[in-house]
């Protein structure tokens, strides 16, 4: 997410797979490279301290930062054809430089995304995927032939997430656009209730979808960009939501939350010895795209994917 004052305060129990490193290091803002010298306050930082400090969660919270500002959904859309084995981290750090504006090509963030979870499930062996962050809308709302095909897009991507992290009922949060979001935006966003509406009949149609309210959180001063306070409060409501469809995912799929179960992103679980020694990973995409909540390591053999040759 692009807005200002980014916290440099961490926590032992909440770590960022890293763009570089490919490793598991503490979380400290900005978690998200995709424009250097531009990023700042985010949802994951606060979204994973309200999770250990509310106790909603035990162990610690690993996010897996994948989100690419200004990205259309059309390159979330998974792709048919195999992917590169190991594509180079062209999204993150100086490199996203030389693309910034780029638009893409279809299915390359959804195909980036996966391989970062991959690596960051692989890299702790009690690491479990507890859900999927979402934050996205307002480029596709730029466009009303865009908008109007932004819930049948949406629905196929959360499904698409679900079947290659082999996890069918992975808790999926998004969050709403900002009220302020529209045609006096910076980059005018004149389709932005079309939006709205698909997004809100995606959350009515799955049990395990729910939409965050983004009701009374002000803008950075461009109508387009949460303030790094109200991305902060953002963050705090994802963990209220996130835990209410943790509750019901529990009392209606209460399979899905066993030692061993698949990843997915954001989704809940136990994993390994106990859920005091749990590692929950949350895949997170704050206003552009997917992030991931991982662990460290590389080793293909841990990943418990029924689709674990999709992209290999």
């Amino acid at each position: 997410a692009m807005c200002a004052s980014r916290s440099q305060t961490t926590d032992p129990r909440v770590l960022n797979f890293g763009y570089t490193s490919e490793s598991w290091e503490l979380a400290v803002e900005p978690l998200h490279h995709d424009r250097p010298g531009r990023n700042g306050a985010e949802i994951g930082t606060s979204f994973a301290r309200a999770l250990v400090d509310r106790g909603l969660v035990a162990g610690k919270v690993g996010l897996v930062p994948c989100a690419f500002g200004g990205s259309s959904l059309a390159r979330w859309t998974r792709r048919t054809a195999p992917a590169r084995t190991a594509p180079e981290d062209e999204y993150a750090g100086d490199a996203a430089v030389s693309i910034r504006g780029n638009p893409g090509l279809p299915g390359d963030l959804y195909e980036h995304a996966w391989h970062r979870g991959r690596l960051a499930l692989s890299a702790h062996p009690r690491a479990v995927l507890r859900g999927i962050l979402l934050h996205h809308g307002s480029t596709d709302g730029a466009q009303l032939e865009l908008a109007q095909a932004y819930g049948a897009g949406l629905r196929q991507l959360i499904a698409d997430l679900r079947v290659d992290f082999d996890s069918p009922e992975i808790p999926f949060v998004m969050g709403e656009q900002g009220a302020f979001v529209g045609i006096e935006s910076v980059v005018p966003v004149p389709f932005v209730e079309t939006i709205r509406a698909q997004t809100e009949a995606v959350a009515a149609d799955d049990t395990f979808v729910e939409i965050v309210s983004s009701a009374r959180l002000g803008h950075k001063g461009d109508r387009l960009h949460f303030s790094a306070e109200a991305y902060r409060e953002f963050g705090v409501r994802y963990a209220d939501v996130w835990a209410e469809l943790e509750e019901k995912r529990r009392v209606l799929a209460p399979g899905s939350s066993e030692a061993g179960s698949a990843l997915s992103s954001e989704c809940v679980a136990s994993w390994g010895d106990g859920a005091t020694n749990g590692f929950s990973i949350f895949e997170s995409s704050c206003c552009v795209c997917p992030e991931l909540i991982l662990g460290n390591g590389r080793d293909p053999c841990m990943w418990k994917l029924k689709t674990s040759d999709r992209f290999a």
